[in-house]
């Protein structure tokens, strides 16, 4: 920590080699206050330096505000790159979120990168998935997406059957899910199965 600079308003007022410094040998909240001033100071011209710094930098903390940064100069490709190989999950979530977030009903080639990664290690990514994918998002992302109804952790499957409950999530090939769900379970389990109810409701009130 460098003494004198305790908020953002610090590191606003000061002058450019101070702000540069901080970003170098500043502690976590320095770095991200400094990226957010070089970045509102220099805008695009910041970006090299700001791009650097996130593949560098060790803190998960800073390196997420430095992608929100990014992506907010424009540098939205950079969104692809940490969702489907960055070593940290929550950082492959972020990238993830604001991917299925931004992609717009026609854009199959962000909504390719957000399916890719229902086959993420990381439960928490493809919970994001399930969490995230608009509701206009096309048939055929819905029907890929769906198929975390089945996935292993039950987190993942439970943020999705509540999706699904809301009526907020795109609509899927809810009959063909059904039927693979009933099939699969016992009868004494198909009432008790939420996946089941949400489908069920769905089918009921398909509007």
């Amino acid at each position: 920590m460098i003494a004198g600079y305790d908020g953002v308003d610090d590191v606003a007022a000061a002058p450019r080699h101070v702000v540069l410094r901080l970003l170098q040998e500043g502690d976590a909240p320095q770095r991200v206050w400094a990226a957010w001033v070089l970045a509102m100071r220099g805008g695009v011209a910041a970006m090299p330096r700001l791009r650097r710094m996130f593949d560098e930098d060790d803190d998960i903390g800073v390196r997420r505000h430095l992608l929100v940064v990014l992506v907010g100069l424009g540098e939205r490709a950079l969104l692809g790159t940490v969702a489907g190989g960055d070593r940290s999950p929550l950082l492959r979530g972020e990238g993830t979120r604001y991917l299925a977030r931004l992609a717009e009903p026609d854009d199959l080639g962000t909504y390719d990168l957000v399916l890719s990664r229902v086959l993420d290690i990381a439960w928490s990514v493809r919970a994001t998935v399930a969490a995230e994918l608009r509701s206009d998002a096309p048939p055929d992302v819905a029907r890929a997406a769906m198929g975390l109804l089945f996935d292993p952790d039950l987190d993942v499957r439970r943020v999705l059957v509540e999706r699904i409950e809301r009526g907020d999530f795109p609509r899927g090939p809810v009959q063909e899910h059904l039927a693979v769900l009933v099939r699969a379970a016992r009868p004494s389990e198909r009432r008790a199965d939420p996946r089941v109810r949400a489908l069920v409701r769905v089918l009921r009130d398909p509007e």
